[in-house]
């Protein structure tokens, strides 16, 4: 848990705020593993809990192509920014410099998302959609 604190509180941009929602969330995620019987409720409800929405934004062609965008959110006070990214964990210091150069204000960076030719999911801004064909 301290690592994943410190790794956080490393990248310097974090408000007292800020630091006192990672601790929260470690704690609360920490308790749920104890818990955990098959289901743990959504991260939706554990975030809106801690009262701050968790923003995932994808790097390559969205946080790279669009940081001010991406910084107009960072700073919302509110807001935790998650920047992610398909690419592997062997690159993260590069990805780490990309991002810099590009002036992208973030909280946190997930490297390896799942790779996929196609995702669904309920959180997509326009709404959960179903492929007709695949």
């Amino acid at each position: 848990m301290e690592n994943t604190l410190q790794e956080f509180l490393e990248l310097g941009e974090a408000n007292e705020a800020q630091e006192a929602f990672v601790r929260e969330l470690l704690l609360a995620n920490k308790r749920l593993k104890r818990k955990r019987e098959g289901s743990s409720p959504s991260l939706s409800v554990l975030y809106g809990a801690l009262i701050m929405r968790v923003i995932a934004i994808d790097f390559d062609g969205t946080a790279s192509k669009y940081p001010e965008k991406v910084n107009t959110l960072f700073d919302n006070k509110n807001n935790f920014i998650v920047i992610y990214t398909a690419r592997s964990e062997k690159i993260r210091e590069q990805t780490v410099k990309e991002l810099r150069n590009l002036g992208v204000k973030y909280h946190a960076l997930v490297m390896e998302k799942i790779r996929a030719d196609l995702y669904i999911d309920d959180k997509n801004a326009g709404g959960l959609v179903w492929p007709e064909e695949f």
